[in-house]
């Protein structure tokens, strides 16, 4: 989601140059995960070895690419994902290849299926995530830049875990780190 969440009016401006998204969630006015949302991406590596799978794919933005007319710079934008029997790891390369500083912001939605471990429900699992404060949001929402303490329930998702199926968590949370990553551990007892 590049840039995340939703850019009020489908207008932002950095360093002295606006750029523009169509309006896309008309009820609040906003623009809402564009531009490379629907798009198809190349991809450019794929493998696997031993116990790890990986795809890389890209998308190159010149001139004839549908996301130059909302930011105007040429730049690859690169995800990589790499399988094995104990993690997903994600990784995010972007070079902007253009003379202009490139103003990039990106945020990620990641599904995992569950339950994944045979036998086992969706109640025998538990997600924990290492979030720091939410984001209070307005009548658009759209962050209003305060910060807000985390709730019991969110609290519970950052220190022990939580059930995945308790409750639907549609907010926006800052960081905070849990050894020298910022890990999302999944867990399922059989």
């Amino acid at each position: 989601l590049c840039p995340p969440n939703r850019t009020a009016d489908g207008t932002f401006t950095a360093n002295g140059r606006t750029y523009r998204f169509p309006i896309n969630e008309p009820e609040h006015h906003n623009n809402l995960h564009a531009p490379f949302l629907h798009l198809r991406w190349e991809v450019v590596e794929r493998g696997a070895e031993g116990d790890a799978a990986w795809v890389a794919v890209a998308q190159n933005v010149e001139r004839r690419h549908p996301v130059f007319e909302m930011i105007p710079h040429s730049f690859r934008f690169l995800l990589r994902y790499t399988l094995t029997s104990t993690r997903l790891e994600q990784v995010v390369e972007v070079q902007n290849s253009s003379d202009d500083p490139l103003p990039f912001m990106l945020g990620f939605h990641t599904v995992v299926k569950l339950p994944f471990a045979p036998g086992s429900t969706g109640a025998d699992c538990l997600v924990q995530v290492p979030i720091g404060k939410r984001w209070e949001r307005n009548e658009r929402v759209l962050p209003t830049g305060e910060l807000l303490d985390l709730t019991p329930l969110e609290e519970e998702l950052r220190s022990r875990g939580v059930r995945p199926d308790r409750e639907q968590r549609g907010h926006f949370f800052t960081a905070a780190p849990a050894r020298r990553r910022h890990p999302v551990l999944f867990s399922a007892r059989r």
